[in-house]
C-alpha cells in the first residue's frame, strides 16, 4: 500500500512577538525578544517578573463580544491562528467539511478556575458562571474551530504537557495518511500566565525569577535558571498530497516525519541519559525515511532549564552530530502546551525563506552544546532541504516532527 504523503499548506500563529504569522516571523528573524515584564501581575508575592505575552492579540478580531464569554483566552487565540491558517491554505466550506480538528492544550484555563474558585468562597456556588466548564477544558480549543469552521471530521485535544502542540500536529498526519481523513486544522495553544500557573512552577523551581527580560530566558547558555512563562497558539492546515494539489493549493512544505516516545522515568525530570528524546528523533527520522545528516537545522525543545538543555543538547549531538541548532524560547518564552506548534510554525518559515532562527541572549555556551552548530547572534542565510523540531514535557513525554521541501 502507497503510502500517503502529507503537505502544509496553511500557517496560523498568535506569539509574544506578534498578532499573526508576518509579525511574529518578521520579529523572529531581526532577533527581537517578545518577554517582557508581566503586565499586570496576577500576584506581587509571587516572585516571577517576566513573561511572554501577546499584549496585541484581540480576541474581537475573531470573536463577538457576547460570545467572548463562552472561552478561556487560550481558545480565542486558537480560533484566531485557525482562521489564519483557513485563510492562507484557501480552504473553503467544502474542503473542510470532512476536516479533522485536532489542538494540544496542556493546562486549558487556570484562570478560570481561579476565578471560580474565589466565586465559591466569596459569593456561593450558585453564583458560577454556566459557562466555566467550556471556557476552561482543553478540548474545546478543538471544539470551537470545528464550530467555526463546520469540520465535521475527528475532533480532538491531545494532552500531553509541553509535547502537545507536536502530538496535535503528528496525530492528524497520521490520521490522514491512514485515510481517515485529507484535511486537518492542528496545532496547539496555552495562555496560562496567571497566579496558580506562576506560583506552581515557581515551587518546582522551573522559572526564571529574573527581573531583566534579557536574562531571563537564555537557552544553552551556562546563566540559565529556569524558563520564562509563555502564551500562544498556533494552527496548521495540512492535506493530503494529492487533495492539495488537485485544489491548485500553494504547498509549503512536506510534513514528513513524526514520532513520540516516553522516558519512563520521573514526573517532571528528563532521563538522565535522554533515553526517550534520543529514540524519539531516531523513530521520526524512520518514519520521515531520511538519514540523519539529511536535517539542515533543528529547533530544539531547549527552554533554558539546566538539567533539560544539558541533556537535550547531548541527545542532538550523538544523533545529529554537528547540526545546526537554535532554540526560539529566547524569543518568546516558553508556551507549554502550544510550544511545539509555535515552533512547527517557525520551522517551516526556516525551511521555506532559507533563514535559521537565532537562540537570543547566548552568550557563554554551556560545554554540552559543543557537538552541535549553535545558531546565535543573528539570523543565519542557508537553504535546506528538511528540518527538525523536537519537543519535551513532564511525564517523560518527547515529540519529533521533520518538515522537508516537497
Amino acid at each position: 500500500m502507497t503510502t500517503r504523503r502529507v503537505v502544509i499548506t496553511g500557517l496560523g500563529l498568535v506569539s509574544p512577538l506578534g498578532r499573526d504569522v508576518k509579525k511574529s516571523w518578521d520579529a523572529l528573524v531581526a532577533g527581537e525578544c517578545g518577554i517582557r515584564k508581566i503586565a499586570e501581575h496576577p500576584d506581587p508575592r509571587i516572585p516571577v517578573h517576566v513573561a511572554g505575552e501577546c499584549l496585541d492579540f484581540d480576541p474581537e478580531r475573531v470573536t463577538e463580544k457576547k460570545k467572548l464569554r463562552e472561552g478561556g483566552r487560550f481558545i480565542h487565540m486558537t480560533v484566531d491562528a485557525a482562521d489564519q491558517a483557513v485563510t492562507h491554505a484557501g480552504l473553503d466550506a467544502k474542503a473542510l467539511e470532512r476536516a479533522a480538528v485536532m489542538i494540544g492544550v496542556g493546562m486549558g484555563s487556570m484562570r478560570h478556575i481561579e476565578d471560580a474558585t474565589r466565586t465559591i468562597d466569596q459569593k456561593g456556588p450558585r453564583r458560577v458562571s454556566p459557562y466555566l466548564v467550556p471556557a476552561m477544558v482543553g478540548n474545546l480549543a478543538a471544539g470551537q474551530v470545528a464550530i467555526r469552521f463546520g469540520c465535521r471530521g475527528p475532533n480532538m485535544s491531545t494532552t500531553a504537557a509541553c509535547t502537545s502542540g507536536a502530538m496535535g500536529i503528528g496525530e492528524a498526519m497520521w490520521m490522514i495518511r491512514n485515510g481517515r481523513c485529507d484535511v486537518a486544522l492542528a496545532g496547539g495553544a496555552e495562555s496560562s500566565v496567571d497566579a496558580v500557573a506562576l506560583a506552581g512552577f515557581a515551587s518546582l523551581r522551573a522559572v526564571s525569577k529574573e527581573e531583566d527580560p534579557a536574562a531571563a530566558s537564555c537557552p544553552y547558555d551556562t546563566r540559565r535558571n529556569g524558563f520564562v512563562l509563555g502564551e500562544a497558539a498556533a494552527v496548521i492546515a495540512i492535506e493530503e498530497l494529492e487533495h492539495a494539489k488537485k485544489r491548485g493549493a500553494n504547498i509549503l512544505a512536506e510534513l514528513r516525519g513524526y514520532a513520540t516516545l516516553t522516558d519512563a522515568f520521573h514526573i517532571a525530570s528528563p532521563a538522565p541519559d535522554g533515553v526517550g528524546l534520543q529514540l524519539a528523533i531516531e523513530e521520526t527520522l524512520r518514519d520521515a525515511r531520511i538519514p540523519a545528516d539529511a536535517i539542515g537545522y533543528v529547533n530544539g525543545h531547549a527552554t533554558s532549564t539546566p538539567v533539560g538543555d544539558e541533556i537535550e543538547a547531548q541527545v542532538l549531538a550523538r544523533v545529529l552530530p554537528g547540526v545546526a541548532v537554535s532554540s526560539t524560547k529566547g524569543a518568546t518564552g516558553h508556551a507549554l502546551g502550544g510550544a511545539g506548534a509555535v515552533e512547527a510554525v517557525f520551522s517551516t518559515l526556516a525551511l521555506r525563506d532559507g533563514a535559521l532562527p537565532p537562540t537570543l541572549h547566548l552568550e557563554d555556551p554551556d560545554p554540552a552544546t559543543a557537538g552541535l552548530d549553535l545558531i546565535r547572534g543573528e539570523t543565519r542565510q542557508k537553504k535546506v532541504d528538511a528540518v527538525m523540531s523536537v519537543s519535551s514535557g513532564f511525564g517523560g513525554s518527547n515529540a519529533g516532527l521533520v518538515i522537508a521541501r516537497l
